[in-house]
């Protein structure tokens, strides 16, 4: 006796498809596509990885804390210390930092609001917005337009009579009052915008509509202006993605699970007391800093359960120990998207002195 069983369109597609493959069916860029789309299941059905709950309390003299990445944070508990990825908040498109190797906008990493005792650059700043060289502009050199770098970088240069190039001089001259800018040993570029109260109270800062100024015609934009700094760093771009692989990658669920393709889809990042540091409140690497390791290079106990990214305490950086005051973070590519190798990067909150290596 024949038995019947009733089959949905999808799985008799399904069926059908993979019959045609065995069958050695050439197979085309399409098929593999369509077979993904069929056999994957959807982005919402993706569960976020669970997160510890938060701080109930902070004490402001603390001089180290881990920084942790939870998309369902409350933004407004104490312990919620600013976001990654997003816009950021309190100035101007004018004032948002270009990029003077691509001429476009420097991606924003993160803003972090700093706690009492990281407030070295006067008690009026109280939070800085970090932006840099997007990570798909940096392949071991910036992504460079021709022409840009000395009209960016130098206000004083006289208005060109090019309306394009206008652009970017008006850029310049309406920059931040406190911008600061950093260069890699690649060329790569940096920026801090420090930020008062008012303006990290202030409204997100909108894109600078630059992208369709024909000097950038020869320069991809960067993903981060399509899709949003999360997504670009999940390569959520890419029309192929084996979201099982991308589910289990530590850059995923460092972020928390799957963003939204929004260039205003931001994390929110908490701070964790580092109590069990012993350089906390130290100047990495004087005289009474204690290294991570011993004569065996041997990491001891004390070090299991300090986090990767975090204000002050205990350095980790990849290569040399740069000099730095006790004020400053270290963070990991993931925090905001950036390419550094694969290895971290140190900000000197005080001198804006910046180092990274892989």
């Amino acid at each position: 006796m024949l038995r019947f069983e009733r089959m949905s369109t999808f799985r008799l597609l399904r069926n059908l498809i993979q019959s045609c493959i065995l069958i050695r069916v050439k197979s085309t860029k399409m098929f593999k596509r369509l077979i993904s789309k069929l056999s994957k299941p959807p982005l919402v059905n993706i569960v976020t990885p669970s997160r510890p709950p938060l701080p109930d309390d902070l004490d402001p003299a603390l001089t180290a804390y881990d920084l942790t990445l939870d998309p369902g944070a409350d933004p407004a508990h104490p312990a919620v210390a600013g976001w990654c990825f997003g816009l950021p908040p309190g100035i101007t498109p004018i004032q948002w930092p270009l990029d003077p190797e691509s001429g476009y906008p420097l991606q924003h990493g993160f803003t972090l609001r700093l706690p009492d005792a990281f407030k070295v650059r006067g008690p009026d700043i109280v939070a800085i917005s970090f932006f840099g060289t997007a990570a798909d502009h940096n392949d071991g050199v910036p992504l460079c337009t021709d022409g840009l770098r000395e009209i960016i970088l130098s206000p004083a240069t006289p208005q060109p009579e090019d309306p394009h190039l206008r652009t970017f001089w008006d850029h310049a001259q309406n920059a931040h009052p406190l911008l600061h800018r950093m260069k890699d040993v690649l060329g790569c570029q940096f920026a801090v915008i420090p930020l008062t109260a008012a303006e990290l109270a202030g409204s997100a800062c909108a894109v600078p509509n630059i992208a369709t100024n024909p000097l950038l015609a020869n320069t991809i934009e960067p993903q981060w202006m399509r899709i949003g700094g999360a997504a670009s760093l999940l390569g959520l771009e890419r029309e192929y993605l084996d979201l099982e692989k991308l589910t289990k990658g530590f850059k995923y669920r460092s972020i928390g699970g799957m963003p939204e393709k929004r260039v205003d889809h931001r994390v929110p990042i908490v701070l964790r007391p580092r109590q069990d540091d012993p350089n906390g409140g130290k100047a990495v690497g004087h005289d009474d800093y204690i290294m991570p390791y011993d004569e065996n290079y041997q990491r001891p106990d004390w070090v299991k359960n300090l986090r990767p990214c975090h204000l002050g305490g205990t350095m980790f950086p990849q290569q040399a120990v740069p000099h730095m005051g006790a004020h400053y973070i270290e963070f990991e590519e993931y925090f905001g998207n950036f390419n550094f190798g694969g290895g971290n990067a140190q900000l000197d909150l005080k001198t804006f002195a910046f180092d990274w290596a892989c």
